[in-house]
């Protein structure tokens, strides 16, 4: 069955154009465009818990159509959708289908504390706690009024993001088929074992 997209938004993200199409409900496209190619990319609405929101899930390939073209990196890919997104307010986990490399404990546990040691320094605090025997909750709160704080920065937008999946997929602890490059604020992303909250 064919679907009947509609383009809904367009962000100019450097030399490049992402665009936002909905057919209905939670089944959207996302649309990479710059001055030699054109990708798309399924993406899902998923969490429709009317007290939180809900988030959009891109699942990008674990390689590209074009691999011989190299502006066609999957994690700068990644970035641009990420930002791009981001810049339309649209709350977003942007993944790729690749298993999660294996890392050891101490691997894990030094990625979490760095992570919090970084979103510390600029203004979150953030808690870990259990919620079962593997289970962990990840929570963010913004220190301070939101009133006064300062619109981020593309880099910071980036950064942010890309900590957060870091930090998520080292709590994870689970060989899936894809894992989370960027993971956007207020995108209450989870698996069987790890959920955020903001």
């Amino acid at each position: 069955m064919e679907l009947d997209y509609k383009k809904l938004k367009v962000q100019q993200v450097g030399e490049t154009e992402v665009e936002y199409w909905h057919a209905f409900r939670e089944i959207v496209k996302v649309v990479y465009r710059n001055k030699s190619a054109q990708m798309e990319f399924p993406a899902e609405w998923l969490g429709w818990d009317r007290g939180w929101g809900h988030w959009l899930w891109v699942l990008l390939p674990a390689k590209l159509k074009d691999p011989e073209d190299a502006s066609h990196d999957v994690e700068a890919l990644a970035s641009q959708i990420h930002l791009a997104l981001s810049l339309m307010n649209i709350r977003n986990v942007v993944s790729v289908e690749r298993p999660s490399t294996p890392a050891t404990t101490e691997e894990r546990e030094s990625t979490v504390k760095d992570f919090t040691e970084w979103m510390s320094e600029r203004g979150w605090h953030v808690t870990l706690t259990k919620t079962s025997t593997l289970g962990r909750k990840l929570k963010l709160k913004r220190r301070g009024l939101s009133l006064f704080r300062p619109e981020p920065s593309p880099r910071e937008i980036i950064e942010q993001g890309r900590w957060t999946a870091r930090a998520f997929e080292a709590l994870s602890q689970t060989e899936d088929k894809h894992i989370a490059l960027y993971i956007a604020e207020r995108a209450r992303h989870s698996n069987f074992l790890v959920s955020i909250e903001w």
